[in-house]
């Protein structure tokens, strides 16, 4: 897994007297601030506490483990659900949508060569739907982000625009920003992401913040066990 390689990496960097910058979340207070003062700097001015080999990775699999696992036990109705609801959608003869926001399903979700293509992307970038997509009554969308519904001005008001279209919408987010999950529908199921606040679980003796995302592998993960459950149901491209 490439975010274990980058610890493990990054740890033997410290062995060798050189510590790497690491971000902040950007969703984190002070994130993009610590990305513009970080700049293109090579490392850290000083050096680093040594971090031994294998301390980062095995934290790092083991704070993701317990995320997948998290997902597993209480998360399989509503993707199993969400399978449903897109299948149903497609055999209606109406079109299934993927509306993904995060860096790993931004570059391939869909299409690459092992995907079954049950959904067509309604974005084009991180924000913005495709401007060739129009959502119609009957359309499904299934909505994969972060920690924010898509909803409001940078989002260009989409999750609004889709239902007065008539497209019924499923969400899979992170649920620590509370008053903003209370604003999805009751009819529109959640799968809650089960990562938490800061999206970093790794940590480096001596160094300020923490490194090393679940979220991302969080997110992916359920777009493909739902494309899985749709497989297993006999649906066909």
């Amino acid at each position: 897994m490439a975010w274990t390689w980058i610890g493990e990496f990054t740890s033997a960097c410290t062995r060798l007297g050189k510590m790497p910058p690491m971000y902040l979340g950007f969703a984190v207070p002070g994130g993009v601030e610590r990305a513009k003062k970080i700049g293109n700097i090579k490392f850290h001015e000083g050096e680093p506490k040594p971090t031994p080999a294998g301390a980062v990775g095995k934290e790092y699999l083991g704070a993701q483990r317990k995320d997948l696992d998290a997902l597993h036990t209480a998360e399989m109705a509503g993707i199993s659900r969400v399978a449903e609801l897109a299948t149903q959608t497609r055999q209606a003869g109406k079109a299934a949508y993927c509306f993904v926001h995060g860096h790993a399903l931004l570059g391939h979700a869909p299409y690459p060569p092992n995907d079954p293509a049950f959904f067509k992307r309604a974005n084009r970038s991180w924000f913005d739907q495709d401007k060739n997509v129009q959502l119609t009554a009957g359309d499904f969308v299934f909505c994969v982000g972060f920690d924010t519904v898509f909803q409001g001005g940078e989002w260009g008001d989409f999750a609004a625009n889709a239902r007065k279209a008539g497209a019924k919408l499923a969400w899979s987010l992170t649920t620590y920003r509370a008053e903003d999950i209370k604003t999805i529908p009751p009819d529109e199921v959640l799968i809650d992401q089960h990562w938490a606040f800061g999206d970093a679980v790794a940590t480096l003796d001596g160094y300020d913040v923490k490194i090393l995302p679940t979220g991302g592998v969080q997110a992916e993960a359920v777009y493909w066990m739902v494309n899985a459950e749709m497989l297993r149901s006999g649906e066909k491209k």
